[in-house]
């Protein structure tokens, strides 16, 4: 519910703010957001106050680095798509973010449930790796296209096409219609997203370890798939 309140102010900042100190403000306040909403929406892992610091640490850095090091050496493309330097410096950050979030699941596994009767069956890292994956191409590839390159380039396109030629000259009307495509792309973006693969997903037991293949249905049969919570 707060995702659109949220993130209205920080999408318009990265996109219409690109001084260097706004630049670090804004992918500072960005991260910082992708970090409590990773630690809330995990797949149930717990984290150590050692990973969570980390994590926050590497995400914040890594993203104004790979800002402030685009924004140096190019000015000119800045200056023609502006929704380039945010881009990058959100999917940097936030698979910095994400992969330092849910380390644990790489290293130690999650969870596999019995599809029928939800009873944790063992602990599988081949399944943590495609719940990252997963969670990685929806959450830090795709979620930042409509929040980012979408309200950009569409102003870019209306501005052109002359429908309202007097924004040219008029910078409050020119961020009025930004943040008005900035809060459409936010209310259809999270949800289209994360709605590519379910929270609870089915994987194969053949995609797993050697391990769970004996694993048996409640009928006595061989157990095709097992769920894996993904989280968000």
């Amino acid at each position: 519910a707060s995702f659109v309140p949220i993130n209205v102010p920080i999408v318009l900042g990265m996109l219409t703010m690109h001084s260097t100190p706004a630049i670090v403000f804004w992918q500072w306040v960005n991260q910082s957001y992708n970090a409590v909403f990773n630690y809330c929406n995990r797949s149930g892992m717990e984290m150590s106050t050692e990973q969570q610091t980390v994590s926050y640490a590497l995400a914040t850095g890594s993203s104004c680095a790979m800002a402030l090091l685009m924004k140096r050496f190019q000015p000119e493309a800045l200056r023609k798509i502006p929704w380039v330097l945010p881009y990058i410096s959100v999917a940097t950050g936030g698979s910095a973010n994400l992969y330092f979030t849910r380390r644990s699941e790489l290293q130690n596994g999650t969870p596999i449930l019995d599809p029928d009767t939800n009873e944790q069956l063992g602990v599988s890292k081949k399944a943590g790796q495609i719940a990252f994956v997963k969670t990685w191409i929806s959450r830090t590839l795709m979620l930042p296209i409509p929040l980012l390159v979408l309200p950009s380039s569409l102003k870019k396109f209306i501005v052109e096409a002359m429908w309202f030629g007097d924004l040219r000259r008029h910078r409050r009307g020119a961020v009025s219609l930004e943040a008005f495509l900035v809060i459409l792309s936010l209310s259809f973006a999270l949800p289209a997203c994360v709605a590519l693969y379910p929270q609870k997903m089915e994987v194969s037991v053949a995609s797993l370890e050697p391990e769970f293949l004996p694993l048996r249905n409640r009928h006595g049969g061989r157990m095709s798939h097992v769920i894996v919570n993904k989280g968000l």
